[in-house]
């Protein structure tokens, strides 16, 4: 099933489910953030990413999608304004108009209170006499502006990937972020293992040991080793030398040059994508050049994508195989990587918030 089909089935069937009656909810930051998460294992559920951790605002990018509780308010928002906008004849616009007494004093509601902060939160003013379908336009203009300021506060506190993305790759990503449609790579393809990788190379997911190295700090208790000072990772389980990082993987292990030959090739034999490839491998910083790698913005339109993703896909589905292959087959233990614990460590399996981190 094509990810653009799985899309339109989470927004058409099982978005209205969860919503059902969302416009007269007050939901605590607790239950948002359960609402969203609804959403997130949903996506993680499709791409088969259920063991992964990734970092939600990477994977909502992915699916071009807000969190769960922003199209909340969206609806409590239209329900408001579509209140306002009925004549004062009808029932509903009485009701609502209505003062309500407690005491004998008038008392503001607890749903009027929640209105009237997302009103301010969002800068909405309905003014009467608007037209009910532009009062919507503005709604969702101002909650997508208001996420949007949001989500770019929020990415300068960490190093997480959706940062390195925007500044090593797209720097207008949160401005041009489309809310219509996945990711482009997600698009040009049929859904396949290859196509899963990926999105958990760019989501920094999958399990290379140089990630999964965080979790053998604490075997340095027995040796009475300070685990301040020394981190142990694995090396490369193929060529039984080197620190398996994403870059090895995708760019050096010597196990998978044939393999790495057929995909270079396939992408020179687009136009214009042969220059493109090779300013990609000239980039030394090796985090960087993961990133732009599996970046649909980099490689350009969707004519170079349908070409250019098939090879990077199939690439990394069988070289990803190979790979396991070695580590649960060979009936021996990969090579020993010392490294300081001062140098920077992606927690990638456990989803340090990263979208490509090499």
């Amino acid at each position: 099933i094509k990810v653009e089909v799985k899309r339109i089935v989470l927004l058409s069937c099982v978005r209205p489910l969860i919503e059902y009656g969302c416009e007269v909810w007050i939901p605590t930051p607790v239950q948002q953030r359960k609402l969203d998460k609804i959403q997130t294992d949903i996506i993680k559920l499709c791409m088969h990413l259920k063991s992964d951790n990734p970092s939600s605002d990477a994977l909502l990018a992915e699916w071009g999608l807000k969190p769960m509780h922003k199209w909340l308010h969206e609806r409590i928002l239209m329900f408001h304004a579509k209140l306002s906008l009925m004549p004062g004849s009808r029932l509903p616009k009485q009701l609502f108009n209505a003062v309500w007494l407690k005491n004998g004093r008038a008392v503001v509601l607890p749903w009027q209170k929640h209105v009237a902060s997302l009103l301010l939160k969002y800068g909405i003013d309905i003014a009467p006499g608007c037209e009910y379908t532009s009062c919507k336009s503005v709604i969702k203009r101002c909650v997508k502006s208001v996420w949007q300021e949001d989500l770019s506060l929020r990415l300068p506190l960490s190093k997480v990937s959706l940062h390195r993305y925007i500044n090593w790759v797209n720097p207008k990503l949160l401005t041009t972020l489309s809310l219509k449609s996945p990711a482009q790579y997600l698009c040009v393809m049929p859904p396949s293992y290859g196509l899963e990788v990926m999105m958990r190379v760019r989501l920094s997911t999958l399990p290379v040991h140089a990630h999964t190295a965080h979790y053998s700090r604490h075997d340095g208790d027995a040796g009475n080793v300070p685990q301040s000072n020394v981190v142990v990772a694995r090396g490369c389980p193929m060529c039984q030398h080197s620190e398996e990082s994403l870059a090895h993987l995708l760019f050096d292990c010597p196990r998978t040059q044939a393999l790495r030959t057929v995909m270079y090739d396939a992408i020179c034999q687009v136009e214009g994508c042969d220059a493109k490839l090779a300013a990609c491998l000239a980039i030394s910083d090796p985090r960087r050049r993961v990133c732009r790698f599996v970046s649909d913005d980099f490689w350009g339109s969707v004519s170079e994508l349908q070409y250019v993703v098939p090879s990077i896909a199939q690439y990394l589905a069988e070289a990803w195989s190979m790979r396991n292959q070695c580590k649960h087959n060979s009936g021996r233990t990969a090579g020993v990587v010392v490294l300081d614990a001062a140098s920077e460590m992606g927690r990638g399996a456990d989803g340090r918030n990263a979208m490509a981190d090499g």
